[in-house]
């Protein structure tokens, strides 16, 4: 009878969960923006308290050990095919897309360059530009260059490049990423937006 019991409990037990890196940076982003607790994180996307303690108690000590999170952002003195290729390469590091991902961009010299295509194809990137003289083609870009504009305090001050690039850095990693409310997407934040989305696939 106990061997019965067992059985059907190993039958109903959940298969063990498998998360990403990326999953479970962006879980760890989520916990250490203001708002919500661990707790109430967990319980929200379904995922045990233990787990995501420990991701962002990881998290923490890497950081106190020097471990260096590569920033989104690219910044230069000069708008140039270097600029475009730095800010290509570190896109693909942090999110490790699937092949056929599709990059968009306007018509600007660097996105066309030599390099820059074989940098997309070695990515495994598929590229797409914007028609001649159609302003909207690229609208999500330049509508969030508006909204940057708009919101990042202190943009027209900054001291030099280094002190722009941590204005600008801590804009899009503490604040639109993590906590700004999109309307595009039915007001979850992009981060919030990118975990349920793949708790949903798994669960698909």
């Amino acid at each position: 009878m106990a061997s019965k019991k067992n059985e059907k409990s190993r039958k109903r037990r959940r298969p063990r969960r498998q998360f990403t890196d990326e999953f479970r940076a962006d879980v760890v982003r989520l916990c250490q923006s203001e708002g919500e607790s661990i707790s109430e994180i967990s319980r929200r996307l379904d995922l045990t308290e233990s787990a995501v303690r420990g991701w962002v108690e990881k998290a923490e000590q890497e950081s106190l050990d020097g471990g260096d999170t590569p920033l989104l952002t690219a910044m230069s003195d000069n708008n140039d095919t270097a600029l475009a290729l730095a800010a290509l390469d570190r896109a693909p590091r942090l999110r490790k897309p699937p092949p056929g991902l599709i990059h968009h961009s306007d018509r600007g010299s660097p996105y066309g360059s030599d390099d820059y295509i074989a940098r997309l194809d070695a990515h495994g990137i598929i590229r797409s530009t914007s028609g001649k003289g159609d302003c909207w083609d690229n609208a999500v870009a330049e509508s969030l260059f508006s909204t940057l504009e708009l919101e990042c305090r202190g943009l027209h001050a900054f001291a030099d490049l280094d002190h722009a690039q941590r204005v600008i850095g801590e804009y899009f990693d503490r604040f639109y990423d993590i906590e700004r409310l999109h309307s595009t997407i039915d007001y979850p934040s992009p981060i919030e937006y990118e975990v349920m989305s793949a708790l949903r696939n798994e669960a698909a």
